[in-house]
């Protein structure tokens, strides 16, 4: 692999030790095996040896390779538009973040003759594969409040073409276009799960409603918000000045509402398993008051019920995926039993239809003109 990207390491590492007459001992290469966006093609870890003057360090190197997807992803406005991590690193934005969290650095932005992009990045070395304990989401929500609510400030908010400004919406879009039909799959059920019944009523009057609640969501302060917080692009490090937060792959980069970066990670982190089964609902409020604490160490002092409104809608709005994705399950396993990941997916729609109705009754609460 490396043979003919010599020139283009040597470039990297040149940047990484701050040197021109860099010699590269030896490399090794490991392909990342972990689920990957559509639009990236392979993640790959460089190390080896390098000799700097008269010493000899080791170092390590991650590249990312994306490529074009669908049509739809070469469309800038797209939540998912194929180019956007790497406009991001080579403009850098990231630089200009508030230092609450921090990023890989980028060497080397490579666009290729057959179409992809090599991102060659910094490797975060942190210890990832373990679950997180609760000290620790209660960190990171209070950094990604502050991260929030930093630029309802003084911080600009970045005016790039390629940032997406619809990103929920163009999510949702997508779910609808992709995921298998509910209404086909419900119809071979129905009466069969009392439970099923009673969900499938509360996902049809929240998704009549979705469209205006999703409107509504231009009229909450406007934040830079990251949009892909799942456990696997969070990395909590300590330092002497205290646990440090690293956030990868910044492809989703948004200008949202207020609270929709939350709504996305504690629903994620229930899609993953990566919260405790029996305590859902005492994570979904440790996470919202501490990314209120974040917020308010920002600086911000507007009603809660403004955050708490992105939080709310950006949660309900994964059971367009989530629901369909349940009632599949349930009509492949011929409705003899209630398998347990049928069960855990009840589960985690009630609370978005909670939350759909909490969304519901905050909704006059959230006006066009008193934003902060």
């Amino acid at each position: 692999m490396l043979e003919e990207h010599q020139s283009s390491l040597h470039t990297c590492l040149s940047r990484l030790f701050g040197r021109d007459e860099i010699e590269i001992v030896d490399y090794a290469i490991t392909s990342i095996n972990t689920p990957m966006n559509f639009t990236t093609d392979g993640i790959f870890k460089i190390r080896g040896n390098a000799k700097v003057g008269y010493q000899v360090y080791e170092w390590s190197i991650v590249v990312k390779i994306i490529k074009p997807d669908s049509q739809e992803k070469n469309d800038p406005s797209h939540h998912n538009y194929w180019k956007r991590e790497a406009l991001i690193h080579s403009s850098g934005l990231l630089t200009k973040l508030p230092p609450i969290v921090s990023f890989p650095q980028c060497y080397l932005v490579e666009e290729k003759t057959d179409g992809t992009v090599w991102l060659w990045m910094d490797e975060v070395k942190v210890d990832n594969d373990r679950l997180f304990s609760q000290d620790e989401w209660a960190f990171i929500a209070r950094q990604v409040g502050f991260l929030n609510g930093a630029y309802l400030s003084d911080m600009p908010l970045p005016e790039e073409p390629w940032i997406c400004r619809q990103w929920l919406r163009s999510w949702v879009d997508g779910c609808k276009k992709y995921a298998s039909d509910p209404f086909q799959h419900y119809s071979k059920i129905h009466n069969r799960f009392s439970q099923i019944d009673s969900l499938w009523a509360r996902f049809l009057q929240f998704e009549a409603n979705m469209d205006r609640h999703i409107l509504a969501l231009n009229h909450l302060p406007r934040v830079l918000a990251h949009q892909d917080l799942s456990k696997g692009n969070m990395y909590i490090s300590n330092t002497d000045l205290g646990p440090k937060l690293t956030l990868i792959d910044w492809q989703f980069m948004s200008v949202s509402g207020l609270g929709e970066d939350l709504g996305k990670l504690y629903g994620v982190a229930m899609s993953q398993g990566n919260i405790p089964r029996d305590s859902y609902e005492f994570y979904k409020e440790l996470l919202f008051q501490n990314y209120m604490d974040g917020l308010t160490n920002a600086g911000w002092q507007g009603s809660i019920s403004r955050p708490r409104y992105g939080f709310c809608v950006s949660l309900a709005c994964r059971s367009v995926w989530e629901v369909p994705k349940l009632l599949k399950i349930l009509v492949d396993s011929n409705m003899t039993e209630m398998k347990d990941e049928a069960v855990e997916l009840i589960r985690i729609n009630k609370i978005h239809m909670d939350c759909a109705k909490e969304a519901e009754h905050l909704s006059p609460y959230i006006g066009g003109n008193d934003f902060r």
